[in-house]
């Protein structure tokens, strides 16, 4: 795969942080999906709506982490 950049885990923290990143990305993308959906969100609000969301579950994610 020519141009394609692997990162390399370099420890326990990194591979949990990285699996909280791709759980949270898809959290937000089914959300976001659902919304527009049903109409709750249109494609020229979706910049600053998948901004809110991503970052809504982001934060969640880190708060109901008990080891941070």
């Amino acid at each position: 795969m020519a141009g394609v950049k692997f990162s390399r885990v370099k420890n326990k923290k990194d591979l949990e942080m990285k699996r909280r990143d791709e759980v949270a990305l898809k959290i937000a993308k089914e959300i976001v999906v659902k919304f527009i959906e049903v109409g709750r969100l249109s494609l020229s609000s979706f910049d600053d709506a998948w901004k809110q969301i991503h970052r809504a579950v982001r934060n969640s994610i880190s708060e109901e982490d008990p080891e941070e």
